[in-house]
């Protein structure tokens, strides 16, 4: 593996190190960001705890005979010593590349497109399956709206003896208010002040989480 990042080895010292694909995007062909997990480092595991590991981040572009990978950041990670799901263990020996240097000839690179592709897109997978989550909450918070329904209410009082509280409702018509008990039978009641809609003249709750009294159904009287 050619690496542009010093203080891993001399170029002679094979190191075990985890790799996992962490690009975003499934563009094998061009480019691939990945991440070198190194449980046994020569220099920093003398000063660091077992169960912490140095990983390194960055990318390869690989669309190249010998693609090279350019780290970008150094972070402290677990120190398992096996493998996650999202990684593959293997053994490199890294070689420091200056600025406009090429690797030396008869070296074997690691960094070939079959093993590049072979590592598991678990980012990608990741991200496909956040979005489809969120597309989901996106459809239940639409789904949501759609069978809210709500009225005006004058004035409300509390029956002791049965322990329910009445109010007094005011609907547009007699079907309006049907159609209002019908979804009030099947949700709970939430009761608002006028002044908390965001707007003027028809009533709309703000995003954000707003003081509600919340009342069971019992008994539509």
């Amino acid at each position: 593996m050619f690496f542009q990042f010093n203080s891993l080895s001399d170029g002679d010292t094979t190191i075990p190190v985890h790799l996992a694909n962490l690009s975003l995007k499934d563009k094998a062909d061009e480019r691939i960001a990945l991440s070198i997990r190194i449980n046994s480092h020569p220099i920093f595991n003398e000063h660091i705890s077992h169960k912490i590991a140095v990983a390194v981040i960055g990318f390869c572009p690989t669309a190249t005979k010998n693609p090279i990978f350019i780290p970008e950041s150094v972070f402290l990670t677990h120190g398992q010593p096996e493998p996650t799901n999202y990684e593959q263990q293997v053994e490199a020996v890294f070689h420091q590349l200056k600025e406009g240097q090429y690797p030396k000839r008869g070296i074997s690179n690691l960094l070939t497109p079959e093993f590049t592709k072979s590592l598991p897109k678990y980012a990608v997978k990741t991200k496909a399956r956040l979005a489809s989550w969120l597309d989901f909450l996106s459809f239940k918070n639409k789904l949501i709206k759609h069978k809210t329904q709500g009225l005006r209410y004058l004035r409300w009082q509390f029956d002791e003896e049965k322990g329910q509280v009445h109010f007094l409702v005011i609907a547009e018509n007699e079907e309006a208010l049907k159609k209002a008990r019908a979804a009030f039978n099947r949700q709970s009641l939430h009761t608002f002040k006028t002044e908390v809609s965001t707007e003027p003249f028809r009533f709309v709750l703000p995003k954000k989480e707003t003081s509600s009294v919340d009342i069971r159904q019992t008994h539509a009287g």
